[in-house]
């Protein structure tokens, strides 16, 4: 995992060969999104990972700072769910014979939480960068050390 700008990777990419536009595209029809999460969680961080280290984080977080604020979004995650309701429930995406549920039954809901995040742009096919936002400078130096141990 890196942290680094995403703009300013959306930009190198540019700066490199014409045919990566879409990151940037992309990146900037979140921005918005993005500002208005900083207007509660002004303390963020960008990380460039893959799913599965993006999906590792939010479940490392919901260990150490409790959940992510917001409507759930832990239905998207394979192998790292939180969510007591998910877990309650026994959600899984596999059935026990391999098969996909892919049209799982899950009870729409959020969380009241200190940290959140904002996907920003896909960077390739199973990666690209998150920016996560927190309400306490604290907790987002917790988790600036929780990325140095993992």
């Amino acid at each position: 995992m890196e942290i680094k700008s995403a703009k300013k990777y959306a930009q190198e990419l540019l700066d490199h060969q014409k045919s990566y536009r879409w990151p940037l595209a992309n990146y900037n029809k979140q921005l918005p999104l993005l500002e208005k999460m900083k207007l509660r969680f002004c303390h963020t961080v960008s990380i460039f990972a893959g799913y599965e280290g993006h999906d590792l984080l939010s479940n490392k977080l919901w260990d150490m700072i409790g959940p992510r604020y917001g409507p759930c979004a832990d239905h998207f995650m394979m192998d790292h769910i939180s969510c007591p309701v998910l877990l309650d429930m026994n959600f899984k995406w596999f059935d026990d014979n391999g098969d996909e549920n892919d049209e799982p039954d899950i009870p729409q809901h959020s969380h009241d939480g200190v940290w959140s995040s904002v996907w920003m742009m896909k960077t390739g096919y199973d990666s690209g960068y998150e920016v996560y936002c927190f309400l306490n400078e604290s907790d987002k130096q917790r988790f600036i050390n929780l990325i140095k141990e993992i």
